[in-house]
């Protein structure tokens, strides 16, 4: 679905990379439009409960601020948020590409490791933030038919490279990362509410950045493919739609929010329960101590997790991007 060329089309002709100039009608792209008619009514209903954190309209471009505010560091708990991200995004891509679905997954989102104060950042950071306002936010996996030629690697591709590889893909995957065990996370709650009935447990969640809802908006719409968000926890993990993110969205009586102090950035909070189970961890992962000395002296130390597997259901997850 979604503007996507069967794997036949590479198998009766000697031109593997002619997918690339296909004709305008060589793709039906009706399906597209369809789920780009959902996505707009979704996120037009999600308007009003957004109304407080600054989203008037969702548009299909945005235009870049006049001023980027630029972070002056990137401390310990930044880094160490970071590099769990890494390791759930690789376990991710590697569970899919070692399934039996006929799938694989690529890089394709920022993967930059610059920092704060590194020589050269601000600049760096200033026209990465604007290319989202301009492109929408990449997701950080692409999602692909095993058929199709693409490389290990797209996150270095240029504009036209990349967009060669966006169109024949069946869409994307934005990861995000948990320090929590669903199982082990229920059972405590679970034990609290037998001493305490008046307790009432909030469920384990998505976790969506509410900045991030326009840019996710524009890049499905410029490109005609979805995005679905998976969340990994350390036993478990869950998918949900884009689309279905925006429909939540707009219905929840009271969607949970949080905005940390430090950064104030609100994030909205959507119950796993609304998501599908896509993958287990099937070997937890090792850690490595990484002590990061900024230049002016001050240590960041954190674990990083290290190794590990998880088991994908790349069936599933196609499911999520095919609706």
């Amino acid at each position: 679905m979604y503007d996507f060329i069967p794997c036949e089309y590479f198998l009766m002709t000697d031109d593997l990379f002619g997918f690339f100039n296909i004709r305008p009608n060589t793709v039906d792209r009706s399906e597209t439009t369809t789920y780009i008619e959902r996505l707009r009514e979704a996120a037009e209903a999600a308007i009003p409960a957004l109304n407080k954190w600054g989203i008037e309209a969702f548009k299909d471009t945005l235009e870049v601020p006049h001023r980027i505010r630029v972070p002056s560091q990137a401390n310990t708990e930044f880094q160490r948020q970071q590099a769990l991200g890494d390791w759930a995004e690789a376990n991710v891509k590697d569970g899919v590409n070692q399934s039996k679905a006929e799938v694989q997954a690529v890089p394709y989102g920022d993967n930059s490791k610059m920092h704060a104060e590194d020589e050269g950042f601000r600049d760096f950071y200033k026209a990465s933030v604007a290319r989202t306002y301009v492109e929408g936010k990449r997701p950080d996996l692409l999602l692909l038919d095993a058929c199709v030629e693409a490389p290990n690697d797209c996150t270095n591709l240029s504009d036209a490279e990349t967009r060669k590889i966006v169109k024949p893909s069946i869409g994307g995957l934005e990861i995000r990362a948990s320090r929590y065990e669903v199982q082990l996370n229920k059972e405590y709650k679970n034990a609290r509410l037998v001493l305490n009935r008046k307790y009432k447990p909030n469920e384990l969640t998505f976790t969506v950045k509410i900045e991030d809802l326009k840019k996710v908006y524009v890049w499905c719409v410029t490109n005609g493919k979805p995005q679905a968000y998976v969340q990994v926890f350390f036993d478990e993990v869950y998918g949900l739609s884009f689309l279905d993110i925006l429909k939540y969205i707009g219905t929840a009586a009271k969607p949970r929010v949080n905005t940390p102090k430090r950064s104030g950035k609100s994030t909205i909070m959507v119950p796993i329960g609304l998501g599908k189970l896509i993958g287990k961890v099937t070997m937890v992962p090792d850690y490595e101590l990484v002590d990061n000395i900024a230049k002016n002296g001050r240590h960041d130390t954190f674990a990083a997790p290290k190794g590990g597997k998880i088991e994908i259901d790349a069936a599933a997850v196609r499911s999520l991007l095919c609706q």
